[in-house]
Parts: structure tokens; sequence; C-alpha cells
């Protein structure tokens, strides 16, 4: 049971990427960035439990 449809999205204008619009980020890369911060934490973590002893 599909109705007809009344209505129809049309584009105002064509999005280009651009600086001025923001910055785009695929998920590959976004895993990718999240894994190098994940690794950055825990060296920091490392360090610091490293200079806590005394």
């Amino acid at each position: 049971m599909h109705e007809k449809r009344k209505h129809y999205r049309v584009a105002m204008k064509e999005i280009k990427e651009s600086p001025a619009e923001g910055v785009y980020v695929t998920n590959a890369e976004l895993r990718k960035y999240g894994v190098f911060a994940g690794i950055l934490f825990l060296i920091l973590t490392f360090l610091a439990a490293l200079g806590q002893k005394h």
C-alpha cells in the first residue's frame, strides 16, 4: 500500500565542500583519529602515573 506523494523535496542550491562551510571528515578518518587519541591518552596516563611515585 503505497500512497501517492503529495510533495517533493527540491534542493535550493547545490552544497559544495569548502573550508568556509566547515570540515568534512569521513568515518574512516574519524575512527583513525579516535584510535590515535586513545593511544595518546594511554601514554599520557602512564607517564602521569610514573610521575606520582616518589
